[in-house]
């Protein structure tokens, strides 16, 4: 996987294939689920496009380890549930010496 410093910006990426204005970022431990960062990414995104940007330095001033990023469409519901996407595989951050 990739590696980050912590404090540093992570730059992520992502194709959809239909029409939004909000979304929500989630960067969750790896091993343990448990949620770091969340923000709603505002903005109107057409479709059959891709898209990258990237998180804050703040996103990533957590704990050295293993994380994956999470996109939800919460106007989006498959089964009552919002439509989401988890990054791959996981990147890790850490501190440099």
């Amino acid at each position: 996987g990739e590696h980050f410093t912590a404090g540093g910006i992570i730059p992520y990426t992502w194709y959809q294939n239909y029409t939004n204005d909000i979304l929500e970022l989630y960067l969750n431990d790896y091993t343990t689920g448990k949620e770091y960062y969340h923000a709603s990414l505002n903005g109107w995104r057409g479709p059959s496009s891709t898209y990258t940007e990237q998180m804050p330095g703040e996103a990533s001033n957590v704990p050295v380890g293993r994380y994956r990023i999470t996109l939800c469409d919460k106007n989006k519901n498959t089964t009552f549930t919002p439509l989401c996407d988890t990054s791959d595989s996981y990147f890790s951050i850490y501190r440099p010496n």
